[in-house]
C-alpha cells in the first residue's frame, strides 16, 4: 500500500481571493480534505473513530510558502502520517505545482478528543496502524516570535452557523479567513506570506463572541483570538512576510 497520498488539484475561482492569490483558508481546505480522505484510505477515518467515539483536533499548523498558485493551475498535494509522541500525532504535506516545484509545505499537529466529552483519547487506537507511519519531515521545525508591542488593534467577532463543521465548532479553515479579513486591509505594501504558524488552543462554538487583537509590525503580522467575556486563549498566529 502507498503509505503517502497525493490529490490533484485545479484551482478554482471559488480558491482564489480578490488579489488572484490561491488564498490562505483554499490552503486550509485542501490539506484537511486531503487528511480526512488518507486516514479513510489506511483505515482510521470518521467511520473507525466514530466506533471509538473520537474526533480529530488540530493543534498546530506550520506552513513555509514558495508560490502562489494562480486561478486554473495545476497543483499536487502530497500528505502522510508520521505517527504520535504522547497524545500528539503528526501530518506532513507537500504542494507542488504541475512540474514538481514546492509551492508549500506543512507540518500539522493533531489530538484526538472523545466526542461526547471533549476530553483528550490516547492515540493508542492507531496502534493497528503503525506500518503506515511515514518518518520524514517536510520542513524542518521552526518558531515564530512574538513581537512584543502593544500597538495593536482589536475588533470582536460573533461565531456564526457557517464557521461550524460536522464536530460542532468552528473549523480550521475559518480561521485562516479571521486572519485574512484582519490582515489584507492593512497589507498596504502588498507583502507576501513566507512563512505561518496557527496554534488552536480551545475549541469555540455557536454565538461565542472572540475578542481579536491583531498587529502588523515591520515583517511580522499575529493574532490573538479570546473568548471576550473569560479572556480564555482560543488561537494564535503569526506570520512573516516579505
Amino acid at each position: 500500500m502507498e503509505h503517502r497520498y497525493h490529490i490533484k488539484h485545479v484551482v478554482s475561482w471559488q480558491d482564489i481571493d480578490c488579489n488572484g492569490h490561491f488564498s490562505l483558508h483554499a490552503f486550509a481546505n485542501l490539506m484537511q480534505e486531503a487528511a480526512w480522505e488518507h486516514a479513510e484510505k489506511l483505515g482510521f477515518g470518521f467511520d473507525y473513530m466514530a466506533q471509538h467515539q473520537a474526533v480529530w483536533v488540530l493543534m498546530e499548523t506550520r506552513l513555509q510558502f514558495f508560490g502562489q498558485p494562480q486561478w486554473r493551475d495545476e497543483i499536487d498535494l502530497t500528505t502522510w502520517h508520521k505517527g504520535s509522541k504522547g497524545i500528539i500525532s503528526f501530518r506532513d504535506y507537500l504542494l507542488t505545482d504541475k512540474g514538481g516545484e514546492p509551492l508549500m509545505k506543512a507540518s500539522t499537529d493533531w489530538v484526538l478528543i472523545n466526542h461526547e466529552t471533549r476530553r483528550l483519547v490516547r492515540p493508542d487506537i492507531l496502534s493497528p496502524f503503525q506500518d503506515t507511519v511515514v518518518m520524514e519531515d517536510a520542513l524542518p521545525d521552526f518558531h515564530i516570535e512574538e513581537n512584543a508591542s502593544t500597538d495593536e488593534n482589536e475588533t470582536v467577532y460573533k461565531v456564526c452557523f457557517s464557521d461550524l463543521d460536522f464536530n460542532g465548532h468552528v473549523n480550521n479553515g475559518r480561521y485562516y479567513e479571521w486572519i485574512a479579513n484582519l490582515f489584507e486591509p492593512h497589507n498596504t505594501a502588498g507583502k507576501a506570506v513566507e512563512k505561518m504558524q496557527i496554534k488552536y488552543q480551545s475549541e469555540c462554538f455557536l454565538n461565542d463572541e472572540l475578542l481579536l487583537r491583531y498587529k502588523l509590525l515591520d515583517n511580522t503580522f499575529q493574532v490573538q483570538g479570546l473568548q471576550k467575556e473569560s479572556g480564555k486563549k482560543v488561537f494564535f498566529a503569526m506570520m512573516e512576510l516579505h
